[in-house]
């Protein structure tokens, strides 16, 4: 048989791990609506970016810099320059086709061009 001291505290420890537990919950769900709403935040970028794609498939520096989640339009820049994006010059505009984009993506996520995933 527990003593009444016994009860008491495995009482105290039982709701002790009931608050931990609401806590973490607590948590877990706020996590949860942050990184739906940064998602939708990227996606909504995504998609202004996208509208202004023209059609010839070809977006400007800045919008490629939004896509790739860069800060600058100088690191897109940097990267024509090191051939590792490949430019194309319209009116003396550097532009940067949609295809190569996706293609630099799938690089640095390490899928190859034969790979079905992400098409």
């Amino acid at each position: 048989m527990y003593t009444k001291m016994q009860i008491e505290e495995n009482e105290y420890i039982l709701n002790y791990l009931t608050e931990t537990f609401g806590i973490i919950r607590n948590y877990i769900e706020q996590q949860s609506e942050e990184n739906k709403t940064l998602k939708n935040i990227i996606n909504n970028t995504n998609k202004e970016v996208l509208k202004r794609v023209s059609p010839l498939g070809l977006v400007s520096a800045s919008d490629a810099a939004l896509l790739l989640g860069v800060k600058s339009k100088n690191t897109i820049y940097s990267l024509m320059d090191q051939h590792i994006l490949p430019e194309v010059n319209i009116n003396s505009l550097r532009m940067i086709h949609i295809d190569d984009i996706k293609e630099l993506i799938k690089k640095q996520r390490g899928i190859s061009k034969n790979d079905k995933r992400d098409k």
